[in-house]
């Protein structure tokens, strides 16, 4: 029922008797909640437009009208669990009461043919479930709990717990359990916070290398290979030239070097009952890269997503938090 999102199919069945859920779509990415705890589920979906955010608060405000979901391009559907995933998550969190949100990104990047559900009930998240049958995907599963199993043999702080890895059948599950508080909203914010989680994997993880050894090289020697392929020859030209300043600079040198999340935003934090952040979604970390880039890539979307920014703005945005990773250099 789920069309070209076969792996969907794997883990709801249609069924008159099933629980009622709404369906939808926002570029690309679909969404499926429980319509009877819509309040509570919808803050898994977190789009990065005002456009998508006013949709997506509007299918709360008229979830029980047919006609206005159905023009919004929002379907009703009851779905149950199918039966071999439904008995793995009740021993997995010990009881059958508790409601399950569902999402799926864009399939047409390989590495989104896996859906994540969220488990919770009315008080709290039990877990997360990622669940793929793709090969691609699951390599990259490997390698974040290979990562996060490293994060916590080095003592970092407020990182994911890894609390099942399983399969069923062709499926492979990767659980995690998380403090996260239903309904927190994403906040787009960056503060002594940001820099103090930082700072804290970087001294766990920070090793003396040369650049030739680090993860930061393999991942530039990939990209000038893809130039030519995936950009237009002026912006390949600006590419290749700025490499060539990055690794004169580095080559045949020792820095320090540490895990660097990569994929660090306000979309994939949260905040702990200290209100210390807290990681997770390590599925784009790698070992060697430089300090704080994270810092970088954080700022960066927060203002190009988040904000909506121009380049221009992005800049000044860096600009006004200057002073703050001035202290953390």
């Amino acid at each position: 029922m789920f069309g070209y999102k076969q792996l969907l199919n794997c883990i709801f069945a249609s069924d008159d008797g099933g629980g009622r859920y709404l369906v939808f779509n926002q570029n690309e990415n679909t969404w499926i909640l429980p319509a009877d705890k819509l309040k509570l589920a919808i803050e898994m979906c977190q789009p990065y437009s005002k456009k998508d955010q006013k949709r997506r608060d509007l299918i709360l405000t008229v979830k029980d009208v047919g006609f206005a979901l159905r023009k919004m391009g929002v379907e009703t559907v009851n779905l149950l669990l199918q039966p071999q995933l439904k008995e793995y998550i009740d021993g997995l969190v010990g009881t059958e009461n508790y409601y399950v949100a569902a999402y799926m990104g864009d399939i047409s990047s390989e590495l989104n043919q896996k859906v994540t559900l969220q488990i919770f009930t009315n008080e709290k998240i039990l877990c997360y479930l990622r669940i793929s049958n793709s090969s691609e995907v699951i390599n990259v599963m490997k390698h974040e709990i290979d990562m996060i199993d490293f994060l916590h043999e080095k003592e970092v702080a407020n990182i994911p717990e890894i609390i099942d890895t399983s399969i069923i059948g062709d499926l492979h599950i990767f659980a995690q359990k998380s403090e996260k508080k239903l309904s927190e909203k994403v906040k787009l914010e960056f503060d002594d916070r940001h820099m103090k989680c930082l700072k804290d994997i970087m001294d766990k993880t920070k090793i003396l290398c040369k650049y030739e050894e680090t993860d930061l090289y393999r991942l530039i020697q990939k990209l000038k290979s893809k130039i030519k392929i995936k950009f237009p020859k002026n912006e390949g030209m600006i590419l290749q030239h700025s490499i060539r300043i990055i690794e004169n600079q580095l080559k045949e040198t020792e820095d320090y070097y540490a895990v660097s999340h990569g994929d660090f935003s306000p979309w994939n934090i949260y905040y702990n009952s200290k209100k210390e952040v807290c990681m997770y979604d390590f599925e784009y970390a790698h070992y060697e890269m430089p300090e704080y880039v994270d810092a970088f890539h954080y700022l960066t979307k927060m203002s190009l997503y988040g904000l909506q920014n121009d380049g221009d703005k992005t800049i000044a945005v860096y600009d006004k938090y200057k002073k703050l990773l001035s202290q953390y250099r």
